[in-house]
């Protein structure tokens, strides 16, 4: 992340497998959080949660769809919007009340629950080749 020391955010530490899907979810969140936009994927620099995947994932399908599921995964457990498809998140986006901080905060769930996985997954391979 920015303010950690390390001069490229979006790289990996050294030695540490690159995760593609975490980092357009950090591309994607940080063009959510720069300027949001509702019912249009976008409009100059402001983007819906959908348009920033787009746009994070240069509109590659397997990315966006990888990343439109850790969004999914993001929402609390009995949350409808886990049992949708994840093309949905407009729907989620774009719902009259729905504010930028939740839209962001979305993002950082993702984030976040990514990292947890892929810390316990390799704490679990460093322990099994133990």
């Amino acid at each position: 992340m920015p303010f950690d020391g390390n001069p490229h955010p979006y790289e990996p530490p050294a030695g540490a497998p690159f995760d593609q899907v975490l980092r357009d979810l950090e591309v994607a969140r940080d063009k959510v959080a720069l300027g949001w936009i509702q019912h249009r994927q976008q409009t100059g620099n402001r983007y819906c949660a959908y348009g920033a995947v787009l746009s994070a994932t240069r509109c590659d399908a397997h990315r966006t769809i990888a990343a439109l599921r850790e969004l999914r995964r993001a929402h609390p457990p009995r949350s409808l919007m886990r049992l949708l498809p994840a093309h949905t998140i407009t729907l989620w986006n774009d719902h009259r009340c729905r504010t930028q901080p939740e839209v962001v905060d979305l993002f950082d769930r993702a984030i976040a629950q990514r990292i947890a996985r892929a810390t316990t997954a390799s704490e679990i391979a460093y322990a099994r080749s133990s």
